[in-house]
């Protein structure tokens, strides 16, 4: 499969194309922006875009359409949206020098976001010199199974062939993942089990009604999520060498020559690539690996050892993750360290006499006691971890890991402390995410429509809360989001025909209802915010209630009953067809109702509104509320 990706001049001179002629267009937000991956082509569908940019891509999602330059304005009609991704895509585009606006519209031409200011003209953009004249017809491939000589004309034929056939062999490849990993899926733990079995299940679905290009977007997170949650089950079953006790002061390090340490680093490249080359990982992610291995070499070979020493610790450390028994990338790894950080002198530094070397693998000192404590808290962290995995992208998982890093070293420093803020934290996060998700299909809608009066602000505060995901400020991340509601709710209901115009009539009330009960929850999770913050500044700084005020976080997890399935269910009810389907979804969402009341009948909702003994909240009030309006819709 040929990569697209475009950059620099190339990148400049095909939107100058984009100026006369529409190009599909493919766009995977990544890391920092430079990482970013967007591919525009004239020949290439926007389909057989994603799925490069999904392959070659930073993310496991891909936005793609068709792109066309306004004036000073890039738009892009979209057939897949991602979110924020005017901001994100012109902050790419700045850092390629190309200076344009950026609007993204749906695929009926609806703008959905911006982002426009004034620019100066840009003559290498906006001037018609040579490079417009270029003949898009120049446009080639890298070779490989989707190149050929695209010199030559491809009729609709052709193309009607080519799609018919693609599709067919996507389908195929999609089945046979799905087999390969169904087992892992399987034996997947409790606690993301039913997560990943759902997220099969829709799979199966697009493909039975022939949603090729939903059922690869599923597929894809859902593969992503698989092999991140076999690194970590892997990297949980593997025990970590115990470190040798540090007797003697290291010298003062000091800088070696870049050709010892190029030497260094190219044996520690070799390693990697035999380490590559020698992991069982999916396709994707082997292909990932080598991609970033060659940008290592570019480097090497350009004298930037220090940029390549950091796109290869990177590569070792996922290697790590995936199992991979890494001996010998570490120690070619200490080569290289040693080679950039001591002299010869240090290098050969002898023990002093008197001195003797700890055996590493000596036992501890019949002193020594297990801390059972701090080996709970991180199998608590460690179970976290795992939970992650099928949540956050890179970017936001890898800032929540390194708040449970930071926790794990606080433990094995003997400090308990870190441990309850840093996984409270993490949770919080994941719950924030639930509930963007959640919302993400009447976000999508209401941005389209036009239900809502003010688009822009909606979109800013959406936009706002998923970029504090991971941080730092998760309170003002649930203050955004509920803002988003409220204005989605007042939209819907002041204008239900534009808002619900593409859901049939006599089934509207369920829409309605799922959007009530993801409002419901988010109000909750306020409540008892304000009854946690109340315990809070009532038990600080008392001594005696240190480790309750280390784990309030634990409140939370009375309300993980009531979670998001009666959504899904509401959400099946409105896609399935009228008769006995959709009666069988009323059933499954009824089932899951009476759990919330079940659960709602335990002792703590009895309570927690008006009897915990520090403030009145509503927190069962508000779920019972939304579910009593929902139990009705179902009976009627």
């Amino acid at each position: 499969m040929a990569d697209y990706a475009l950059t620099g001049r190339d990148l400049k001179r095909h939107i100058k194309i984009a100026r006369t002629t529409p190009l599909a267009f493919a766009y995977n937000p990544g890391a920092p922006k430079e990482v970013d991956y967007f591919a525009l082509h004239r020949k290439r569908t926007a389909e057989q875009l994603s799925k490069t940019a999904k392959k070659y891509g930073p993310s496991a999602k891909a936005a793609y359409g068709s792109a066309q330059v306004d004036g000073k304005v890039l738009e892009l009609r979209c057939e897949l949206v991602l979110p924020a991704m005017a901001r994100k895509l012109k902050q790419h585009l700045k850092a390629n020098q190309v200076t344009i606006n950026v609007r993204i519209m749906d695929a009926d031409g609806n703008v959905l976001e911006e982002d426009i200011e004034d620019i100066a003209d840009d003559p290498d953009l906006f001037s018609d010199d040579q490079d417009l004249k270029d003949d898009p017809e120049t446009d080639t491939d890298d070779g490989g199974d989707d190149g050929g000589d695209l010199d030559e004309d491809i009729d609709d034929e052709d193309i009607g062939q080519d799609q018919k056939a693609s599709t067919e062999q996507e389908t195929a490849e999609i089945v046979a993942g799905l087999k390969r990993i169904q087992p892992v899926v399987m034996a997947a733990p409790e606690a993301v089990a039913d997560k990943l079995k759902g997220a099969m299940t829709k799979v199966v679905g697009h493909i039975k009604a022939n949603e090729i290009p939903a059922a690869r977007e599923t597929f894809d997170n859902l593969d992503a999520a698989v092999t991140k949650l076999m690194a970590y089950q892997a990297k949980a079953a593997t025990p970590e060498a115990p470190e040798a006790p540090d007797t003697k002061a290291e010298p003062e390090p000091q800088p070696q020559t870049d050709d010892a340490r190029l030497k260094a680093l190219i044996v520690r490249a070799e390693e990697l690539k035999e380490g590559i080359a020698v992991t069982k990982v999916p396709d994707a992610v082997r292909t990932k690996l080598e991609t970033a291995l060659q940008t290592a070499a570019a480097a090497l070979k350009t004298g930037n050892l220090d940029q390549a020493e950091t796109i290869m610790g990177k590569i070792a450390e996922a290697l790590t993750r995936l199992g991979m028994g890494t001996d010998s990338i570490q120690q070619s790894k200490s080569k290289a360290k040693d080679a950039k950080d001591k002299t010869p002198d240090t290098a050969d530094a002898q023990t002093e006499p008197g001195q003797t070397t700890p055996d590493p693998a000596a036992p501890a000192s019949p002193g020594d006691d297990f801390d059972q404590k701090a080996h709970d808290l991180k199998e608590r962290v460690e179970s976290l971890r795992t939970q992650m995995t099928v949540r956050f992208g890179v970017e936001v998982q890898g800032a929540l890991d390194e708040r449970l890093d930071l926790a794990v070293k606080d433990l094995e420093a003997g400090i308990y402390s870190s441990a309850g803020p840093a996984m409270t934290f993490v949770q919080d996060a994941m719950r924030l995410q639930d509930a963007i998700d959640a919302l993400m299909p009447d976000y999508t809608r209401a941005a389209s429509t036009g239900a809502v009066e003010d688009v822009s602000r909606m979109r800013i505060l959406f936009d706002s809360a998923l970029e504090l995901v991971p941080g730092p400020d998760h309170a003002k991340a649930w203050a955004y989001l509920q803002q988003v509601q409220t204005m989605i709710a007042e939209g819907a209901e002041n204008n239900t025909n534009a808002f619900m115009a593409d859901i049939p009539e006599d089934v509207r009330r369920f829409a309605m209802s799922r959007l009530n009960w993801t409002s419901a929850r988010t109000r909750m999770k306020g409540e008892m915010d304000k009854l946690r913050d109340t315990i809070a500044q009532t038990i600080s700084g008392d001594p005696e209630y240190s480790e309750i005020l280390d784990n309030l976080g634990e409140l939370y997890t009375y309300i993980e009953g009531l979670d998001l399935r009666l959504a899904d269910r509401l959400d099946a009810i409105v896609n399935a067809e009228q008769g006995p389907e959709r009666e069988t979804r009323k059933t499954e969402a009824r089932a899951v109702l009476r759990e919330y009341l079940d659960e709602l009948s335990q002792p703590f909702f009895q309570d927690v509104d008006s009897g915990n003994g520090f403030a009145n909240v509503n927190v069962a009030a508000t779920a019972r509320s939304a579910l009593d309006d929902i139990d009705r819709e179902l009976a009627a």
